[in-house]
């Protein structure tokens, strides 16, 4: 079923001076179904129809984060050959933005010593942003977050993917933000968190867009990491 999203009130060729200059709320917005609302029902999920364009290098639609980086991950697990030399648990969480219950649950069950985390990050090369509030870019490689927002990652473990990939990351330290690195930390503050991610511009937006490169990269470094047991040795 498909429908058009738009907010009540007058049209903007209709509209007052005072209507124009206040946004409306989230309170104000419906959808206008096609065929009617017979059918539907209390509950039922709304989700923008935005397909993946793929440009020259680039790949744009929507939920890219997280789906480029479960991405990432299976294509490292795909290439990954001989059993790692140790216990290793690949989980794909849900809920994150609902306080990582999906990770709380995960970590608790498996009681693991590292929990690698793999996400989208922020990229930091659209026009408002400085260097200082987010110093990524795409096409610049996977991103390794040393913290964000007052969470601080192994500083060890993450020493040690930053100079075992030298050249190959952009580490960064985030001012704001949250991630599973936070659930887990606070679900099992014994696990030591790493956190590398794919630089995505317009993140929650349905128009993500991400660089190939980048993702390709990422899921390298995964499979070396995760075949030659390069955290924690």
């Amino acid at each position: 079923m498909f429908g058009t999203v738009h907010h009540s009130g007058r049209p903007v060729h209709l509209a007052t001076p005072d209507e124009l200059r206040e946004a409306p709320d989230f309170t104000h917005f419906f959808v206008d179904l096609e065929g009617g609302r017979e059918g539907v029902r209390v509950g039922d999920r709304v989700t923008f129809a935005a397909g993946v364009t793929a440009a020259g290098t680039t790949l744009t639609g929507r939920a890219l984060d997280n789906r480029a980086g479960v991405l990432a991950l299976l294509e490292a697990l795909e290439r990954l050959g001989p059993a790692p030399a140790c216990d290793l648990w690949a989980v794909f969480t849900v809920q994150e933005e609902l306080g990582g219950r999906g990770a709380r649950a995960a970590v608790q069950r498996l009681s693991p010593d590292i929990a690698l985390i793999v996400d989208a990050v922020p990229s930091g090369d659209i026009p408002g942003l400085v260097a200082l509030d987010c110093p990524t870019r795409l096409g610049g490689g996977p991103v390794l977050v040393l913290g964000h927002g007052g969470l601080y990652n192994s500083h060890y473990l993450s020493q040690q993917v930053r100079d075992r990939f030298a050249g190959r990351l952009q580490p960064v330290f985030l001012g704001s933000g949250v991630s599973e690195a936070n659930a887990i930390q606070q679900a099992a503050p014994q696990v030591a968190t790493v956190h590398l991610g794919v630089p995505v511009r317009y993140l929650h937006s349905p128009f993500e867009k991400i660089h190939l490169e980048d993702l390709l990269a990422l899921a390298g470094v995964l499979r070396q990491i995760l075949g030659e047991g390069a955290l924690g040795g």
